[in-house]
């Protein structure tokens, strides 16, 4: 499982790092193409893009 936190204007944790429950990773930020600021978020299995919406509701 990984994840990807994308737009963000300034990282705290650097990438493979372990992260906890709550834990601050960054802050949202307005980089990229973008027309605001927000987070743009990913979770992948075995590297494919996976519809997360039914485990954020469980």
């Amino acid at each position: 499982i990984k994840t990807r936190y994308l737009h963000l204007n300034n990282r705290i944790i650097n990438k493979g790092d372990v992260v906890y429950k709550g834990q601050e990773i960054g802050f949202t930020g307005n980089t990229g193409r973008t027309t605001g600021p927000h987070l743009h978020f990913e979770y992948l299995k075995n590297d494919i893009p996976i519809n997360f919406e039914h485990i954020i509701k469980n």
